[in-house]
């Protein structure tokens, strides 16, 4: 049985060296929460063959902050684990879907790669307040950038990334 039984896979929204996220469709409401136009959708953030890597230790930080922050409900521009599944083929993060892409592609494709000053202070707002959350959790994230800031179906930012 494998940890994506049940999913049908519907696009990619990215890959790191470490990782992949695709965008999954299903009827398990638990696993994907979010609905748009009648369908149920999940991201999964894949790490595969990581059981006997160094990179594994970081993963579980990843999942345990993750998981505190999620259960705290502490920001809603912070990404939400829905589930996570450790299995053998690797480590599943089942997460909820922002599908507005990354600001980074958001900062490129706008007048001259600049964002208006207007829409730069709400989403540094945003961002600010995500970071908050995290720290009041005692915890640190070593890489926010517009890569890691991904946008939701109604523009709003979401820190993540926490690998």
């Amino acid at each position: 049985m494998s940890a994506l039984d049940g999913l049908d896979r519907v696009g990619t929204f990215g890959a790191g060296a470490f990782s992949s996220v695709g965008c999954y469709r299903g009827d398990n409401v638990k696993l994907c929460p979010f609905h748009k136009n009648g369908h149920s959708l999940v991201a999964v953030k894949m790490y595969r063959n990581v059981s006997n890597s160094p990179r594994y230790l970081r993963i579980q930080h990843e999942v345990k902050v993750l998981k505190t922050l999620t259960s705290r409900n502490s920001c809603k521009y912070v990404n939400e684990l829905n589930k996570d599944i450790i299995a053998e083929s690797g480590v599943y993060l089942f997460l909820r879907p922002a599908l507005g892409g990354s600001l980074n592609k958001h900062i490129v494709r706008g007048a001259k790669g600049r964002l208006s000053p207007s829409v730069a202070k709400g989403y540094a707002a945003e961002i600010f307040t995500a970071i908050q959350a995290v720290h009041s959790l005692w915890c640190v994230h070593r890489d926010v950038k517009a890569n890691n800031i991904l946008l939701d179906h109604h523009g709003h930012a979401i820190l993540c990334d926490f690998g």
